[in-house]
Parts: C-alpha cells; structure tokens; sequence
C-alpha cells in the first residue's frame, strides 16, 4: 500500500509540473482550441494536455524502477507484453498530437488505432474466452478472439474520445475507472497490474487540477486516446483469470459510461439519415465513410443534454462522475459477489440505464 501511495503522489506531482511547459507549448504551437460551434468554452484552450498525462505515467514508472520499488520484477516478467504495449500507446499519442496540431481525417486516426490495437494482440493480450461470472463457466472465441479484442480496444479508445466534451470529463471519468482497476487488482493480489493503475490514477489526477471547469488545458485527441487505450487494456488485464477467461461484464460495467454514450452515438450517427438519400450506400461508404463519422464530434452527448437540461458546467460533469462511481462500485461488487446473486444488482444497473436514457430524450 505504501508504494501504491508514493507511485500516486509522484505521479500527480510530475503532472503538475508538466501540465505547465505542455500548456506553454500547445500555446506556442497553435494547438489551441477555439470558441464557438459545438464548443461551451468562450475563450481559446490549449490541448495537448495528453503529453503531461503520458510523461507523468512513463516517468513515474522510470523513477519507480531505478528506486526498485518492487516493481523491477513485474517489468521482468511483463517485459515483452510491455514492449508492445507500450508501442502501441505511442502510436496511439503520436496520432493524437499531429491530430491535435494540423487535424487528421477521422479514416486515419481509426487506421492507427486499428494498428496500435493489433499491437495489443502481439503482446499477449487477447480475449480468449468469454468468462460468466454468475456460473464460472467460459465461452472459448477461438480465431475471433482476435478480432473481438481489436473491436474493444477501438471501441473504448474512441469512447473516451466522444466523451471528452465537458471540462474534466473524460479526466475524472478515467480517474474513477484507474481507481477500482486498483481495488480489483489489490483484491487480487496483482501488484503489478495494481502499480499501473494507481500510477495512471495520479497522472490523472495531477492533470485534473488544470482540467476541472474552469479549464486551463485540455487533454486533446492525444489524451483521450491515451487513456482509453491504457483502459481498454488494463480493464482486460485486471478481469482476465489464469485461463485467459476475461469476465466482460466487469469492464463493461467499469467503463459504462463512455460505452453507453459511445453506443448511442453510434446509432445516432452511423444508422441516422444520409446526406443525400439518392446517393447509393456503397460498400466504402458504409464500412468506412460512416463509421469514421461517429469519431466526429457534436453537441448531442449525455453531457451535452444534462447541460440542455438545466443543470450548470460543473453539476453535470459531478453527476456523471458520481453514475461512474456507482458503476465501479457495482463492477467490484459483482466481481467478489458469489455467481447468481448479482443478476438482481445487474438488472437494477441496467433499469437506471434505461430510466436515464429515456429522461434524456433517448
């Protein structure tokens, strides 16, 4: 517990220190974004924010190892896992800064992703089997097991992405799910699953002193897609049993937020009417032109509607930071809960969701 607090504090430490010169540069490199259209702030932001989050986490870890604070032998033995991961995270900021600097089509950025996902799977990390966590028995997905775990790694990369509308959103979203991927890793006694977590939890919470509303930095494309990169495998890891079972009602509970919204905005994007309906949907069209879409930003989020709804800025990002908060604790508890006797707290979880949904003109 003490070197999960000191890997805390350093992080949120060095992201302090480093959200400044990040805020400096953005600046300096126009990487700014401007009022008006789907933006709520009035005045110009920097983003890149993204960069102190990524450097705070690497570094904190750096500095971990050379104080050999128990963790030289998780990097050991997580040493070629790491080496992929941690190319594919790379991949995935280096998309997000040259998107946040001279923009990128959304077809590209989803390429990458793509690529940095497949980078996921030559690490090691795949979902197998499908495990129940009511009955303990598992669905093996074979030769799928690939392609479902590109799919969740997108999915959730770019979730955090669409989310990322409000001032410290995304940010407190990613802190709240960095936290109980902590609590689930200790339950279990995976100290090194259980270092990473509480690690990106500092960063995150350093880079939420500057991101909270008012908003002097933004995470930008190249934080966003960072933490739900790092989530989207992290979550993967910490559910993920001896035989390669992964219980997927427990990531998708601790990430629901940004899942339920992502989804939404599939179907309102992807499935919404054509620009011009005499124009025949072709195969590109469908398969690539729509899809990229739905990485297009617009004001029609769950955030953007409890705004709509009347409730201020800093009220709306605290309700939904508090529905994560019930969904983490829901995660855990279905996690240690004894099989069958979570579906009575599963379908409570799912008839809220659908209250919710329906109140926001869903």
């Amino acid at each position: 517990m003490r070197r999960d607090i000191l890997l805390l504090l350093t992080a949120a430490g060095l992201c302090c220190l480093l959200t400044r010169l990040i805020r400096s540069m953005a600046t300096q490199l126009g990487a700014v974004d401007e009022p008006g259209g789907r933006h709520i702030h009035q005045t110009r932001i920097p983003r890149l924010g993204g960069l102190a989050v990524l450097v705070a986490f690497l570094g904190t870890l750096g500095i971990s190892l050379l104080l050999n604070l128990s963790l030289m032998d998780v990097f050991l033995h997580y040493s070629l896992t790491g080496r992929w991961l941690l190319a594919g995270a790379l991949l995935i900021v280096l998309v997000g800064v040259a998107d946040d600097v001279w923009g990128l089509a959304p077809v590209w950025k989803l390429g990458v992703e793509c690529v940095a996902a497949g980078l996921v799977v030559a690490g090691g990390v795949s979902i197998a089997a499908l495990g129940n966590p009511f009955s303990g028995t598992s669905i093996p997905l074979g030769w799928l097991s690939i392609p479902v775990t590109v799919v969740w790694v997108v999915s959730i990369t770019n979730a955090f992405n669409l989310i990322d509308g409000l001032d410290g959103l995304a940010t407190g979203v990613a802190l709240i799910a960095a936290v109980t991927l902590w609590a689930i890793a200790v339950s279990a006694d995976r100290s090194g699953l259980a270092a990473l977590s509480i690690t990106l939890a500092g960063a995150l919470a350093g880079f939420l002193l500057f991101n909270f509303h008012p908003a002097s930095i933004f995470l930008g494309d190249s934080g966003s897609l960072f933490i739900g990169y790092t989530l989207a495998v992290l979550s993967l890891r910490a559910t993920q049993s001896r035989a390669a079972d992964i219980a997927i009602v427990i990531p998708i509970l601790i990430l629901g937020l940004p899942i339920f919204d992502m989804l939404l905005a599939v179907a309102r994007r992807a499935f919404g009417p054509t620009r011009n309906r005499e124009e025949p949907i072709s195969v590109y069209r469908l398969f690539v032109t729509r899809w990229a879409s739905i990485m297009q930003p617009d004001r029609r989020h769950i955030h953007h509607r409890l705004i709509a709804a009347g409730l201020s800025h800093r009220q709306a990002v605290c309700a939904l930071y508090g529905v994560c908060v019930t969904l983490g604790i829901t995660a855990f508890l279905v996690l240690k809960g004894e099989g069958w006797t979570s579906i009575p707290l599963l379908a409570v979880m799912l008839f809220l969701a659908y209250l919710g949904a329906r109140r926001l003109g869903y």
